[in-house]
């Protein structure tokens, strides 16, 4: 926890602890899940599940963390491209608001991005090309760590 400096304040209440796990992969640390543990999470507790804030904090700390924790620049830019198509659905839905976040997120982003992973980072053996941007709307009502866990198992 010291050595790496704890949890990273610009991830407020969303994907904090998932940066911190890929920050001590990329130290050497294994990172593990223990498929018996319970965990309790009043979700919505920070803030409202429809909040426009909300989403413009989701879509900010997953840039941050993917620029931070991933070698791979040109998913950023995919990122933009499916961020942009995602405003577009939102305005066109009548939803100005979750747009409007977007592109506050994207402006949050550039301005507290810092210091990117280097082109060597190590990554996660889970992690395939792609994955991360792979809607989750495909999953067909499965649960996204069970089809994590069986894309895994196939590769």
């Amino acid at each position: 926890w010291k050595e790496l400096n704890g949890l990273d304040d610009r991830f407020f209440a969303h994907m904090e602890e998932i940066d911190f796990c890929w920050r001590a992969f990329r130290r050497g640390y294994s990172v593990s899940v223990v498929p018996a543990s319970r965990v309790y999470h009043l979700g919505g507790g920070t803030l409202p599940r429809q909040s426009a804030f909300k989403l413009e904090l989701n879509y900010r700390n997953n840039l941050l963390l993917l620029h931070a924790n991933l070698p791979l620049r040109r998913i950023i830019a995919a990122r933009y491209l499916l961020d942009i198509a995602a405003a577009v659905v939102y305005f066109i839905t009548l939803r100005p608001a979750l747009a409007a976040a977007v592109f506050r997120a994207h402006r949050q982003y550039r301005r507290m991005k810092g210091e990117a992973a280097p082109k060597d980072a190590p990554v996660p053996s889970g992690y395939r090309r792609g994955i991360m941007i792979v809607p989750l709307a495909l999953l067909k009502g499965r649960k996204v760590f069970e089809y994590l866990k069986r894309y895994e198992d196939s590769h």
